[in-house]
């Protein structure tokens, strides 16, 4: 077995939810159908954080959806916020068509909601919470595809539309603790490793992120 440390380390790729690519697994039945078209190329995994998925979803939403996440798929549209719930009707509507167009069985039931917020965006600023619609009633193959594409981009009358599909598991954690740019950043995976072997040491020497560490652990 590798170090942990070491990026290649397969306990890490299993676990790590941001590693590997789209289409993965088992490829999923096609659609039927294929009437507005779509990129069908691999992306990176999308792995949400859990403010990304339930920042400012109203509490009632928030409680239902934790406890039934199985019955949901967040729909996470690249550019959401509170510009995007302004033409929500239209965003709606094109990302339910798009979905209805691969003439799966059912999915005429399919239904796309957007969020309702907790607290409502008192000015228009663009990136305001919260982001996901909901697919509700998803036929199982529907289902099944989503999450083995999970990024797809298409258009409808001109406007272009892309987004991520996740079940929005509330025990799903980012990995991702901060992002860094610049200079000092490398794609070379020794020194990567190193880096993450002195990160590593000087945490098991803070005292204070140590406690704070065991106390989540233990919840």
């Amino acid at each position: 077995m590798g170090s942990p440390h070491d990026p290649s380390n397969t306990f890490c790729q299993s676990h790590n939810p941001h590693f590997g690519k789209t289409q993965t697994g088992n490829e999923p039945a096609p659609p039927p159908t294929v009437t507005i078209p779509y990129t069908k190329t691999k992306f990176p995994r999308f792995a949400p954080s859990y403010a990304t998925l339930f920042g400012n979803l109203h509490i009632d939403t928030l409680k239902q959806i934790q406890s039934y996440y199985k019955d949901y798929i967040a729909i996470v549209p690249y550019g959401a916020g509170y510009d995007h719930s302004l033409n929500q009707s239209e965003l709606c509507k094109d990302v339910e068509s798009f979905l209805k167009s691969f003439s799966y069985p059912d999915s005429e039931r399919i239904l796309v909601a957007y969020s309702t917020p907790d607290i409502t965006p008192q000015n228009r600023t663009r990136f305001t919470k919260p982001f996901p619609l909901f697919l509700i009633h998803d036929p199982k193959p529907v289902c099944h595809f989503l999450l083995w594409q999970q990024t797809f981009a298409f258009q409808i009358n001109g406007r272009h539309w892309a987004f991520s599909a996740i079940v929005p598991n509330p025990k799903t954690r980012s990995w991702i603790i901060l992002n860094f740019t610049g200079p000092f950043v490398t794609p070379e995976p020794q020194k990567m490793i190193d880096a993450l072997k002195a990160i590593t040491a000087m945490l098991k020497e803070d005292q204070a992120f140590s406690s704070t560490t065991n106390s989540y652990l233990t919840k």
